[in-house]
């Protein structure tokens, strides 16, 4: 994404910095660039002080964190949780213009999220090949860079399969004994 994308540099934010944060990885791509990263996990942080641009690491809940000013940081970059990621993204809108996401593909199809998709429609770049997170290769779910800020996004969300209509499919694809396609 980072070779798709021209991303400015200057201070940049990691809200969910983990094992492997995002400030390591994009040293071999994004120059002029100094992070501030959040990690709720305390084991985390020898890591983050180990990353050179990483100048502040703390340990505690993004959505916790207060905003003192509005547009701080030029990019808000990172892998947020699945369960959490529609409440980080949009915290972290408040912080910086620029938002960019590791996200499962399957995170735009959501009955509890699709209003606000379709007001916030990200840029989406799908990344052709299944990220390994652990080093142990990757799972069976596509992922994409979702980008809030570019101007015009580069997808288009349709309106959401009612939940009736998604279960009369699971029922007919378990009566073929085909794997269920829709899960609640």
């Amino acid at each position: 994404m980072l070779e798709a994308v021209e991303l400015p540099g200057g201070l940049w934010l990691e809200p969910t910095a983990a094992r492997v944060p995002s400030c390591e990885l994009s040293l071999r791509s994004v120059a002029n660039v100094i992070w501030h990263a959040v990690e709720a996990r305390e084991d985390c942080l020898p890591i983050l002080d180990a990353v050179p641009t990483c100048q502040t690491a703390v340990v505690g809940s993004f959505q916790a964190v207060p905003v003192d000013t509005s547009g701080r940081y030029a990019v808000c970059l990172g892998n947020p949780p699945y369960r959490a990621a529609l409440q980080i993204i949009q915290h972290a809108l408040k912080f910086s213009p620029l938002v960019v996401m590791l996200l499962r593909l399957n995170w735009l199809a959501s009955d509890k999220r699709v209003a606000w998709i379709r007001e916030n429609t990200p840029s989406v770049f799908v990344l052709p090949d299944r990220p390994s997170f652990v080093g142990e290769g990757g799972d069976a779910t596509e992922y994409a860079w979702m980008v809030w800020g570019l101007g015009v996004p580069t997808v288009s969300i349709l309106g959401s399969t009612p939940l009736k209509e998604r279960r009369d499919l699971d029922r007919k694809l378990r009566e073929r004994g085909q794997k269920e396609l829709f899960a609640e």
